[in-house]
């Protein structure tokens, strides 16, 4: 329907103005290997990176276009060289180092260029071949349900990485060869738990 259409061509218009004030810091993260903690350290930073949210109200979200910000969690290999990087507005700079720092204290992270801007703005290009594709979950929200301790051993608290096979392959890039994985993540609201009570209640097979 046409209201349908001019509506979300409006709400899309004022969103990318809205967002177009905001500047984002790129930074590259170094987790020394004597630094290395358990995989709920990083769960634990999940934590403190959704006390970013800021829910609009209805006229910011109606007339002004404003939206919960997101961050962008990558790992970019240019030329087989890999690191991870964070991708965070500005304003909440200081609370995603602080959320680093607390889990890995001698991390060291280093505000770099972003890589994407250094390609062209137009394709088909004739120096450079693109591929794309986006992942998008096929089962409901509480899918999976911590998975990751099966990749930590209990008694030694040491873990077989899952990204390592991953990791492995973008660092035997060749020259002017580049892989990105960005994982783009919006706080939610707390909501969202109660949600999938009733998918988890089905899965331990108690009553719903």
């Amino acid at each position: 329907p046409i209201p349908f259409i001019a509506r979300f061509a409006w709400r899309e218009h004022r969103k990318a103005k809205w967002h177009h004030q905001f500047k984002y810091n790129v930074l590259a993260i170094e987790i020394p290997k004597e630094n290395e903690q358990s995989i709920r350290a990083v769960e634990h930073m999940f934590y403190q990176f959704g006390s970013t949210r800021e829910a609009p109200n209805f006229k910011e979200k109606w007339i002004d276009g404003a939206f919960v910000l997101p961050l962008s969690l990558e790992i970019v290999s240019i030329n087989g060289f890999v690191q991870f990087i964070i991708r965070t507005p500005e304003r909440y700079r200081d609370h995603v180092e602080a959320a680093l720092y607390a889990q890995y204290p001698n991390a060291i992270i280093t505000e770099v260029e972003d890589y994407a801007a250094k390609l062209p703005k137009h394709w088909p290009n004739e120096k450079y071949e693109m591929f794309g594709t986006e992942l998008v979950q096929a089962n409901k929200g509480a899918f999976p349900i911590r998975t990751y301790p099966h990749f930590e051993h209990q008694l030694s608290q040491t873990y077989s990485d899952p990204m390592a096979a991953i990791l492995e392959a973008m660092s035997k890039l060749k020259a002017g060869e580049q892989t990105w994985i960005q994982m783009v993540i919006t706080p939610l609201p707390h909501s969202w738990q109660h949600e999938f009570q009733g998918v988890v209640k089905k899965l331990i097979g108690a009553k719903a």
